[in-house]
Order: C-alpha cells, then structure tokens, then sequence
C-alpha cells in the first residue's frame, strides 16, 4: 500500500515537471519572436518593465533613487525591475552606450523599458508608466525650458516598447557627454583681490566641489572698436578672467577656465578631467551650471578645416617663358623643440569680423554680438597663452545691412574675398595683424574653417574665414584658434604626432571633447616659424593694453617680480601675493639671475646671457649689475665678413648665396648678371622693390643699383626646377628664361610679403657686396665708408665710439715711449755683445758716402768682401740712363778698407757684381776681427789710375734687368 502511494507521488511530479517543461518553451518561443505577437503578450497581461538607469558616481542620488521609485511603481501595480549600467572607464559618460548595454541585459526579461535618469523622481501619482500601447512615450516637467530642442532631443523619462527599441537599432553611440537637462542652480561664492585683478569662484555642483582660480585676462585693446557704433552701448573691457579649476581635491594645470564677470554676473566656460562646464547668468539671481552637451558629435566627424596642405594652389605664378609651374611647399624637418623660443611674450592684434547671417541669426542684437566676438577672443586668447602669444582684440565689426563682400560656398573663393577686403579697406579702419570672419552660412563639403599656411604678419593673406556652426562658443573659438595656427604655419595633425588628450586643436576634423592642447607637431611646426622670422610684426606690444596688476606675470611698474597666480607659482624668489622681491633676494627671473640662490650672476663668471647669432653680431656677458642680460651690440656696420661678398649690416652678414638657399634650398646659386640687368624694367620680372600699398613696382635708382635689386637665383646641375620653400602662401615666383653661350639660362626670383613693416626678404639682402668697397642697403648701392663713419651716430653707446680722454693720450704716448726706448736699448745691448765690433775714430769725422741716385753720382769703387752679405738698396733705379760702368780690378789687401765697407752697404748687387771670382786670398770679417788688435787700420792706397773705356752694353734688355733687379729684391 505504501508503495503504490509513493509510486503515485512520484509518478504526479514526474507530470508536473513535463507541463511546466512546457510552459517554459512555450514562453521561450514568445520571447524569441520578432516581436509580432506583441498583442498575445498583452492579452496574457505579461508585461514587465525594466527601468534602465544610465549611472556614473552619483551613488546619493541611487540611494534615494531606488527606494522612490519602488514604491511609486508598487502603486500602480507596475511589475518592474532595476538595470544599474555603471560606467568605469575614464572617457567621456556615453549614456546611448548604456541604454543599449542594458536593453540587451533586460531583454529578455521585460516587454519594455523606461530610460530614466537617477535624478529624475516622479511624485505625481497620475503620471503612468504603464506598457506604451500607442508608441513611445516621454515624460518631461510641466515647464518648458527656452534652449531645449524638444523636438530634436529626448532626454529625462522615456517609455519604450522593445518592439519599437529594436526597430530603431536602438540609440547611437556616437554621442558622448551628458544631457541639457543635466544641470544645476548654484550659489558660488566669489572672493575678489589686488582691484579685481584676481577673482576666486567657489561652489559645490553635482555632488563636488569647485574652486577656479582666475586673473583679469587684458586681451581688449584701449583703441578697441566696434561697428557700428552704438551711443548708448559700450563693452565692458576689463571683466573677462582666465585661470585654472581643481574640484576639491587637488589643483590642476592642464584644467582651463574663461569666465567673464561683468555687471557681477557670472559667464563663461571652464574644462577639468576632459569635461567642459557652463556657466551662465542672466536675468536671475542664481548662476546654472550644467555639462555640455554633445548632440552634435556626429556632425563633427563631418565638419573638417579646408586647408589644402602641402597641395595648395594659393600662390600667384608669374613666367615670362614656357615655365609655369604651381608653387607646392616641400615639407622640411621639425626642430627639437626650444623652449627659448617662447620666452618673449608676442602679440597678435586681431580683428573679429561678423557677416549678415549672423547678425539675422541673432535677431539683430548688437549687444549680445559684440559680448559674444568678446567671449570668443578671450578663448582664443587663452588656448595660444601656453605659448607666451596674447592675442589682443582691436576691433569687432558686424555687417547689419549687407555683405561687404560676395560670400560663396566655396570656402576658398570667400577666402580670397575676405582677404582682398582686409587689405583694401579693414587695414585702414583697424590697422591690425590677423583678421577672422565669422559667417553663419556652411561652407561645402563640410568645411568649417580655412586659412593659408605660414601667413602670419603678411599684407595681404594673413587671415581666415570660419563657419559658426552651433550656439555654443566653444565651437567657433577652436575652430579660429585652428585657422590661427595654420596662419602660423601650423599643418594638421597626422598618427606621428603626439597629443595630450585623445584630439588636439590642430586636428583636421572637429571632434569632442573641444580640444585645448597643441600636439608635438603644432609646437615643432611653430617653433620652425619663429626661427624663420614669421613673427616679425608680434613684437610690438600694443600700449594702453596692460593695467599694472599683480598675478598676470608681467612684471610692470611697481613690481619687482611677478610669477603669476599665487597657488600656481613656483618662483622661490618672488612673493606671490606683493610681487615684491624675497628677503635677501636680488632677482628673480632674469636670465642673469641665479635662480637656486636669487643672486645676481657675478661679472667675474663671464657668463654668456646672449650667445653671437652670426659673425657680425657679438656675444653679450653678465654684467653683475641687473638681471637682465645687456643690450644686444653688434659688429660696426661695414665690416668686412664671408671672406668680401658681404660687409655687416646691423649685426647680419648675409650674401646672395645665403639668401638663394633660404629661399629655394642649398641647391640653388646666384644667377647670372643678365638676370640682374632686368631689374632696370620695374616691373614683374625685375625691380628694386614693391610697394603694397600702391601695387606699384619700384625702380632702382642709379644703374649701378641693379645687382642691389631683386634676387635672381638658379637652379643647380641635377635640379631643372626650383621649389619657393620660404615665405607664405600666396608668395609670387617669378620664372624667366635666356640665351647664354651654348645654353639657356633660367632665373628664378620670388616676391615674399612680409608685412608692410618688414622688408620683402626676395630682395638682395643688406650689406651684400656690390663693388670695391661698396655694399647694398635698402636696394641701393653704397659706399661702406659712408656708414663706418656714421656707425657711431647711430650707435653711440658702442665702445670703439668713446675714444679716451686727453690725459689718457698723453699716459699712453709717454708709455709706448717708455717702451720703445727700452726696446733700442735692449737691441743695442744684444747686438754689440754677440758683435764686438770697435768703431774706427775716422767715422765721426768723414762724410757720408752713400749712393741715392746711381746714375748721376756713383761712389768711390773700393775692392769688396764678396763673402760678406750686404744689404739691397730699398730705392731701385728701374730704367737707368746709361749702363751700369764695370766694377774695377779689386786691390786686394788683408785688411778690409772702411770705405770700401761702408761702399758695399749701398751698392746694389747687379748681374754683374755676381759673376766676380772669389778672391782665396781674402779672408771673412771674422778673421779680420780676431786678427785685428781691436782696431782696423787704413790700408795703404795705390795711385790712381785712369779708369778703363767702359765695356758695350751686355744684349741683355733693360726689361731683363728690371726683372733681375726686382727678383733680387724678392728674393731678399
């Protein structure tokens, strides 16, 4: 009996397990459906929510978060359970990535889902989150925010049946950082120091806390200008701040604010850990903070810079002949980077330029434009400070009636509009160094910037035009900082280069998060530009633009030192907070100033603070005396160097050949004088100048000016055709042709724009040789006397132009008499000790008998020694009247006559006096000392006898004596 009661038991389960074996296929068949049964789901009253939380650190609003929403659901009899997506990684919150990673958890589980953020809770119980019968479903707040995009945007609460889910592929992943509706109200509390010069801002915002450290940034010029012109407006200057953020824990370098604070309202940006923040403050009292947002990511892989590269076509070609060829730029290899090059502050005028579209897509508000070009520059201004560039506002103009020029989608044909408008009429208006225009209408292809490379200072190309793409400053300010960089001859960023963050500013497409660092191309490629001189019109430092304020580090009247922001400054010698100099400190910055003890650099050290750049510039020491190293003096202009083809021109030497290989490499020479003599046509194919302003050509001045006149270079041997590889784009090359012997000549020259400042470095450069004694400056041939006589007006603080006093003279005369005395004396000394020679007592008392003219009065013929050397007579008769008489037959005696002696010191030695037998009989003036008792007596005189007939003239030509007679010179 008990067995048949547990057989039955066990044979009941064994039924039970079977049916719900099938119960469970039958609903795995459902759920594995394409969702076209969706309706028999209902009917079998299955439907399941799951609420998808996309999370990052905000684990006190999930504590709340859970528990609300539990209970809200339970009484509306909702069957729901929670997805938690958390993500980890260090990149940007990607809330489409984690919707799409919870649906295909909960899948499987559910009928539809509820993409719902953790700070979002419902409290009216009316609100349903039941099943979504009628399609997706989006639960917002009553009121309506005024910068939403409702239509475009969905954000918040949004029911979703997973049939519709799929249908769509569910959401992109393209769309990185957190939504509009992410935002807070904070109440920040500011701390103001030095006049406002510093501005502290601190508030807590999503569950952090924040401190910005900012200055007063003075990019806004005092002759500032906007047009038009508004009476009763005027932009507030000096309110605008750039600094650092730490959120709490520690301060961070590579953070980045631009905020502006006027009229005690809090606007502007600031960036920390790859997020940008927002502020803003308007009408209300309370400032909102809110992360920006990325809706337009996947535009921006589309949004790309149209500059051409190495394959542009912006330069102008000239040929008088069959060659025309297209300009391309060789790339040349990058620098090391020198940090040295970024020492001297430079600054760059800028003028913003707004076209009609903009100002319609603004409704006309003036105020709000011009605020708005202020916010951009001061962005711009502060991403090009890492290189010690200002960027300085002058002038901000809005077109309100019409385009001032023809606008095309062609980026490069409103390029060249652009340009033709700066240099015809904004130069006028707003003298300036760079000019950008701002358009809200799209370019072509997507472009959203362009600019010509290497452009920076020039007259006419230097600037560009950008497409206002999106409400948010940030866009606009990168994408002008991009079109900068290339006018400095930045090139866009390549898989070589190395960034700091996952994009860096002069990457080729717009991307996000908005970058703010330059890759290690950009500073190579800037570096290589300011070695090369493009920052020529950068140096002047506009005035009236900087207030004395400490913490800006620039050290001004009043301060000693200033390094900057007092958290962030690492100078032990300066007092951050009084920009006075340390206890016991001398210095602080300077390059002669020995920053490990903040001492002055003793003279004695002969330390080199400015090294010699070329060989007519010298090398400046320490002086002992201030921190800063001495004035930079150079050679005396019109001292010869580079072996004669130049003279030293204001610390240059330079040559044509120097200035062939910078402008079409080491290839190149100078071309022949033929090409020179086109210089007499000013015109395209020779000139001494050009002038920009007229668009004339200058002729030279005086025939001998041509070879000072445009540079004419060739090709070399293996090279056919030269390639400009200095100066911007757009530089005119000029190409011409002619007919040597044998062959066809080829002259190459270029006509470089500089800036109306600077000379046209396709000229002959200062100081080349153009003559004997002559040198070229400014296109005309000169002679150097005329400036080493004027070097010291010039330069009158040069040593060798301060002469010493009389009474030095007077030292210096009596010292090298001093000298010299003693110098005859010692001589005296030293040739009577090794030449004991007694003189005779006849020498004071006879005449002198020394032959200045042989010709006409000939001395007494004495027999001579002809093993005793004499001296050559310094003045030659070369064409002697009449043959030189034999030399008589020598009476020989043992001693040596002094007339005779004294004869042979003035005779000078002919052919014949060499063909005169040695006497073995006559002794050397050796033995005639040593026989001598230390006197020499008078030789006994034979009569005199008649002279014999002279002999005929040897055949030799007197030409042939000339030569005897200056060989035997040279030879002595």
């Amino acid at each position: 009996m008990l067995f048949c009661l547990f057989t039955f038991i066990i044979f009941w389960n064994l039924i039970q397990l079977n049916k719900e074996s099938q119960c469970q296929c039958q609903r795995q068949s459902i759920e594995h459906q394409t969702f076209e049964n969706l309706n028999s789901i209902d009917r079998l009253n299955e439907n399941h929510l799951a609420i998808l939380v996309p999370f990052r650190e905000r684990f006190n609003q999930l504590l709340q978060f859970i528990p609300h929403m539990s209970s809200f659901l339970n009484r509306q009899n909702i069957s729901h359970e929670f997805f938690i997506i958390n993500q980890v990684d260090k990149y940007r919150f990607n809330r489409g990535a984690l919707i799409n990673i919870g649906f295909q958890l909960a899948k499987n589980s559910c009928t539809y889902i509820a993409m719902h953020d953790v700070d979002l809770l419902p409290l009216n119980d009316q609100l349903s989150y039941e099943f979504p019968a009628n399609g997706p479903f989006h639960i917002s707040s009553p009121s309506l925010h005024p910068k939403y995009h409702y239509k475009t945007y969905v954000g918040g609460i949004l029911l979703i049946s997973n049939k519709h889910f799929k249908l769509v592929n569910g959401f992109s992943t393209n769309y990185f950082g957190w939504g509009l509706e992410d935002f807070e109200f904070i109440e920040p509390k500011i701390e103001q120091f030095n006049n406002n010069e510093q501005l502290i801002i601190k508030f807590t915002a999503f569950n952090k806390n924040f401190t910005i450290d900012l200055i007063r940034n003075h990019f806004i010029a005092d002759n500032y200008h906007e047009l038009p012109r508004q009476d009763n407006y005027e932009t507030k200057k000096h309110c605008h701040y750039k600094g650092n953020v730490n959120n709490g824990q520690q301060q961070s370098s590579s953070s980045f604010a631009a905020i502006s604070f006027c009229d005690n309202h809090l606007n502007g940006i600031f960036i920390l850990n790859d997020l940008q923040y927002h502020l803003q403050q308007h009408e209300s009292t309370k400032v909102k903070i809110f992360f920006e947002n990325n809706s337009l990511s996947t535009i921006n892989s589309y949004h790309h810079c149209g500059f051409d590269g190495d394959n542009n076509n912006n330069n102008t070609i000239i040929s008088t002949d069959i060659i025309s060829s297209k300009r391309r730029r060789s790339r040349r290899a990058l620098h090391v980077k020198n940090t040295k090059l970024f020492q001297q502050r430079r600054y760059v005028e800028m003028v913003l330029v707004n076209d009609l579209t903009l100002y319609e897509k603004y409704k006309g508000k003036l105020p709000f434009l011009f605020e708005r070009n202020v916010q951009i520059a001061n962005f711009v201004n502060a991403l090009y400070n890492q290189f010690n560039i200002s960027i300085i506002l002058v002038g901000v103009v809005v077109w309100t009636k019409q385009n001032e020029i023809e606008l095309s989608s062609n980026s490069s044909e409103t390029l060249n509009n652009f340009l033709k408008y700066r240099r015809d009429k904004l130069m006028s208006q707003f003298p300036n160094d760079n000019a950008q225009l701002i358009t809200a209408s799209p370019f072509e292809h997507g472009i959203v910037g362009k600019a010509l490379k290497q452009t920076m200072c020039t007259y006419e190309y230097s600037g560009g035009v950008n497409h206002d793409y999106h409400e948010n400053i940030t866009f606009i300010a990168t994408t002008i900082a991009h079109e900068l960089g290339h006018n400095f001859g930045m090139e866009h960023d390549n898989d070589s280069c190395d960034c700091e963050a996952t994009n860096c500013i002069m990457g080729p497409s717009s991307s996000y998060p908005h970058p703010r660092h330059w890759s290690s191309c950009s500073i190579a490629q800037l570096e290589q530009s300011l070695e090369h001189g493009l920052d020529y019109c950068l140096m002047n430092k506009p005035t009236n633009i900087f207030r004395s304020s400490c913490g800006n580090g620039i050290i001004e009247d009043g301060e000693d030192c200033d390094c900057g922001l007092r958290d962030f400054c690492t100078n032990k010698c300066c007092n951050a907070t009084t920009c006075k100099l340390m206890n016991n400190a001398k210095c602080s910055d300077g390059v002669c100033c020995d920053k490990s003890t903040c001492q002055i650099i003793d003279q004695h050290s002969k330390f080199i603070c400015r090294h010699s750049k070329s060989k007519c510039d010298q090398a400046e020491f320490c002086d002992g005396q201030t921190e800063n190293c001495p004035v930079d003096r150079f050679v005396p202009d019109g001292t010869v160097c580079e072996e004669g083809y130049a003279y030293c021109f204001q610390g240059k030497c330079e040559t044509r050949k120097n200035r062939c290989h910078l402008l079409w490499g080491n290839e190149s020479r100078v071309s022949h004088y033929r090409c020179y003599q086109n210089n007499a046509n000013a015109n395209s194919s020779g000139n001494c100048g050009y002038d920009k302003k007229t668009k004339t050509f200058i002729g030279c001045r005086k025939k001998d000016d041509i070879i000072c006149g445009r540079l004419h270079c060739t090709n070399g041997d293996n090279n056919p055709q030269l390639t400009l590889k200095y100066g911007p784009e757009g530089s005119t090359v000029i190409s011409q042709k002619f007919e040597s012997i044998h062959e066809v000549k080829t002259c190459f020259s270029a006509m470089v724009d500089l800036g109306l400042n600077e000379d046209d470095v396709g000229l002959v450069p200062n100081g080349a040789n153009c003559g004997l004694d002559r040198m070229c400056v400014h296109q005309s041939c000169v002679s150097v006397k005329e400036y080493q006589n004027s070097h010291c007006d010039r330069h009158p603080d040069d040593d060798e132009c301060h002469p010493p006093s009389q009474s030095a003279n007077k030292f210096l005369i009596f010292t090298y008499f001093i000298i010299s005395l003693l110098s005859i004396i010692l001589l005296v000394w030293l040739f009577f000790k090794h030449k004991p020679i007694q003189i005779p007592k006849n020498w004071f008392g006879q005449k002198s008998f020394i032959a200045k003219d042989y010709n006409n009065r000939r001395p007494k013929k004495n027999p001579i020694n002809r093993n005793i050397s004499v001296p050559i007579e310094t003045e030659l008769s070369v064409r002697p009247v009449r043959p030189a008489p034999p030399i008589p037959k020598p009476n020989i005696s043992k001693n040596l006559p002094m007339n005779g002696m004294m004869a042979n010191n003035s005779i000078p030695i002919s052919r014949d006096t060499a063909n005169i037998k040695q006497n073995p009989q006559i002794s050397n003036r050796n033995e005639i000392i040593n026989n001598s008792t230390n006197q020499l007596t008078r030789p006994k005189r034979s009569p005199p006898k008649a002279p014999p007939p002279p002999p005929p003239p040897p055949p030799t030509s007197s030409s042939n004596k000339v030569k005897n007679l200056v060989a035997t010179f040279e030879n002595h």
